[in-house]
């Protein structure tokens, strides 16, 4: 919990930046897309063998950012994203693959950097990076379980003018997380603390608007 605070409050301390100057072009900014992500290894305590869960393809059902724009390139903002997957198989060593009827999804609170490079034209290719904080749930049909994670990812796309309020962009994004430990009772075993990673790639359409 230390350690998630401390990040939170880091994430926090770094938007402040975002107070910039009377030049800076506000926006808002809102996008969506399909999520493929990394298969999971992971490590369940109690157990020598390694397991991993594979996911089907998933989607950011929004992200919604505010930032400012300035004159030299640079772009700030902070980002809210949610990203959902459905785990398609947990198997272990030596154990057959099976069926695992859960869900994962993934809410972040983001401070998001980019340099859009001029062409001299309403085309314009950027690249970015971004650090922050996420929560990570995985439900079933009748449970949750939560973990808080400091999340990362990095950028690139290209945003083309419709005018000179709106900016459609097209991007890549490739997300990550620490790796989330999730503690689970499970009938007939007792407690679990399983850890697994988490990683993936996001292709992502949107818009900004100038205000």
């Amino acid at each position: 919990m230390k350690k998630s605070v401390l990040v939170l409050a880091a994430v926090l301390i770094v938007s402040m930046g975002l107070v910039t100057p009377s030049s800076a072009e506000p926006y808002l900014s809102i996008n969506t897309g399909a999520v493929w992500a990394k298969d999971s290894n992971l490590s369940v305590q109690g157990y020598d063998s390694p397991g991993e869960h594979s996911y089907d393809i998933g989607y950011v059902t929004m992200s919604v950012a505010i930032g400012k724009t300035y004159t030299n390139g640079i772009r700030a903002e902070l980002e809210i994203p949610y990203r959902f997957n459905d785990i398609d198989e947990f198997s272990m060593e030596n154990l057959s693959p099976q069926e695992f009827d859960r869900e994962i999804s993934l809410l972040a609170l983001m401070t998001n950097i980019y340099y859009d490079f001029d062409t001299g034209s309403s085309l314009k290719p950027f690249v970015g990076g971004g650090i922050g904080y996420g929560l990570m749930q995985i439900e079933g049909l009748h449970d949750h379980r939560d973990a808080g994670v400091f999340a990362y990812q990095l950028m690139i796309g290209c945003g083309y003018a419709l005018s000179k309020k709106l900016t459609f962009d097209l991007q890549y994004r490739a997300f990550a997380t620490e790796n989330p430990e999730f503690t689970n009772p499970e009938p007939n075993v007792g407690k679990i603390t399983i850890e697994s990673e988490y990683m993936t790639h996001n292709l992502m359409l949107g818009l900004r608007y100038y205000y």
